[in-house]
């Protein structure tokens, strides 16, 4: 995920692992080498399903300010922390993201990790885009 940097040459596939919104699968796609990773399907915005979209990095990456980076079609990846998943995803929707892949940062087991909304999230609405870390 490190190299998404290069926005041209990266495909991501996001899928919704086993149906029950909880596990998803995302595929990075450089060329004909793909890299696997287990992730978490947020319990906001739309179910995901599949979606293949250049990926880019999110400026700033956390996603806690107005994002400034080029985004639109695109999954935006944007870093864990700083501020809620809703807000990242909010943010990347408003700069034309189709997607949020949050990167996590914690160190933490990523599928027990929930991306739930926080109690102050209730004022900014919901993202009209799936996420997922």
């Amino acid at each position: 995920v490190q190299a998404a940097a290069d926005a041209t040459r990266f495909l991501v596939l996001l899928r919704q692992g086993d149906g029950s919104g909880v596990s998803a699968e995302v595929d990075i796609v450089v060329g004909s080498d793909t890299s696997s990773f287990q992730g978490t399907a947020a319990a906001f915005g739309p179910r995901l399903t599949e979606l293949e979209a250049p990926v880019r990095w999110a400026d700033p990456s956390t996603g806690c300010r107005p994002l400034t980076s080029p985004l639109h079609g695109a999954v935006a990846v944007l870093e864990r922390g700083k501020c809620s998943f809703v807000h990242k995803a909010l943010a990347a929707q408003a700069a034309g993201a189709r997607a949020v892949l949050v990167v996590d940062n914690t160190g933490l087991e990523v599928p027990k990790t929930v991306m739930v909304p926080d109690s102050e999230d209730s004022e900014l609405g919901e993202p009209s885009i799936p996420s997922v870390l």
